[in-house]
């Protein structure tokens, strides 16, 4: 037998019933929240829970680039918290929680409460130019993929990859490697399968939303002097 928790109902509580604010977990590094509040309210199954598995789908998202195990844990956050009341959605999320209009800081910090032990991404059919239904008669992309592994921010740039992004250029997996939730460079990821490079297609992206820029930098006074010479900062 299963049960069946709807997530959006099931908001961690305190003793007296009122909605409990945790705050985002510090690494080792001392790194913690990414999103303009540092403080969630989760839901009570995902906090408590021993063993999590993340099912997500594959598809283009018009804030953060793409959909799949990080973008996922969005449901993670009880709608009877965070949605306002004209409308049964996140809304709340995205103005209180978003850095500069972006999204990825608050979904890296959700995923951070509790990473998943394991995840099993749908690549089987997607969407392309947004992750709502637009009406186009190509929006909906056929992969017949799965993808599973232990590392969910591996599995997201081997995604990206496959959508034919650069996964450097999407902020989340910067965040989520920065927070030690696990890595997305592929070059340390050992893929076990078919050769992911003969599935990589163009996936039609969503126009408002733009890749990460450069972020590390070398200043120095002289420009003749070696790279070594300069001071790496990080803007």
């Amino acid at each position: 037998t299963f049960d069946y928790v709807n997530l959006n109902l099931d908001a961690l509580r305190d003793a007296s019933g009122a909605f409990r604010y945790l705050e985002v977990p510090r690494n080792a590094d001392g790194v913690g929240a990414f999103g303009a509040r540092s403080s969630y309210c989760i839901t009570r199954t995902v906090h408590e829970c021993d063993f999590l598995i993340n099912v997500p789908v594959m598809k283009i998202h018009s804030d953060c680039g793409l959909t799949a195990c990080l973008k996922n844990y969005v449901g993670t956050a009880p709608r009877e918290v965070y949605a306002p009341s004209w409308r049964y959605s996140n809304r709340i999320l995205h103005d209180e929680y978003s850095v500069e209009d972006r999204i990825d800081g608050w979904v890296v910090d959700l995923g951070s409460f509790h990473p998943a032990d394991y995840s099993v991404v749908d690549g089987l059919r997607g969407l392309q130019y947004a992750n709502h239904n637009n009406g186009k008669p190509d929006q909906m992309v056929r992969s017949n993929l799965v993808l599973a592994g232990e590392d969910a921010v591996a599995l997201d740039a081997l995604v990206a990859r496959l959508m034919a992004f650069n996964p450097w250029d999407l902020e989340f997996l910067h965040m989520a490697d920065r927070r030690g939730i696990g890595s997305m460079d592929l070059a340390r990821a050992d893929v076990i399968g078919d050769e992911p490079d003969r599935a990589v297609r163009p996936w039609i992206k969503a126009s408002r939303w733009h890749g990460r820029c450069n972020r590390e930098w070398i200043v120095g006074g002289d420009p003749a002097a070696p790279d070594a010479a300069g001071k790496r900062i990080t803007i």
